[in-house]
């Protein structure tokens, strides 16, 4: 579907070393109003976005290898109370609540799947990658599990971006074996803890 095919580009522009890519894809596919999300910032606005994934560009190289590329259609109820876009919320509210702002006239979607979206449903595609981020050429480097979710309206422009991390491949990828410190400190920690919730299972029975 068209949703797809956007996101997978959007993606591959954001996450590059080219400030032109990043501008033109936040410029041709955002919409007014659109947010960012990840486990660091929320930010709303073409210009707060670019902003923040202006920093890229400033690195030697990028690499991204995207495993999978999804999309959904969401038809969670939403309701005013959802529409002022409170930093503090939950983010899927906030992605509902980008939505909403588009509108409430009646109107029907069939996307290419033959999967309809009506008023009150969304379009969601997942990207799936990891992305590294090249910080020294031959010597250091951060790998990083990235999975972002593009919401869309019925214009088809991205209403709302949230990034999920998974720091797994960072800190396995850690220098001079401290990845396989890592990987024990797991595994103990593991033992431990279950041990010590079946002991206290045990302690209450």
């Amino acid at each position: 579907m068209d949703e797809q095919r956007i996101a997978e580009q959007v993606h591959a522009a954001l996450y590059s070393t080219s400030k032109e890519q990043q501008e033109a894809a936040v410029t041709a596919h955002y919409a007014f109003g659109c947010t960012f999300h990840d486990p660091l910032v929320a930010v709303a606005g073409m210009s707060a976005i670019l902003a923040q994934f202006r920093a890229l560009t400033w690195l030697p190289a990028i690499h991204s290898a995207v495993s999978s590329v999804h999309h959904f259609i969401r038809t969670s109820p939403f309701d005013d109370r959802d529409h002022n876009h409170d930093t503090d919320r939950d983010t899927d509210l906030e992605c509902i609540s980008g939505s909403a702002l588009q509108g409430t006239a009646h109107h029907d979607r069939t996307a290419r799947d033959g999967t309809t979206a009506r008023d009150g449903a969304v379009v969601v595609v997942v990207v799936d990658a990891v992305v590294t981020f090249v910080l020294v050429p031959g010597l250091v480097r951060l790998p990083l599990r990235i999975l972002s979710h593009f919401e869309f309206d019925r214009s088809r422009r991205i209403v709302c971006h949230d990034d999920v991390w998974s720091l797994r491949e960072a800190l396995a990828a850690w220098p001079l074996g401290l990845g396989s410190l890592y990987d024990l400190w797991r595994r103990v920690n593991g033992a431990v803890s279950t041990a010590a919730i079946v002991g206290l299972v045990r302690l209450l029975a």
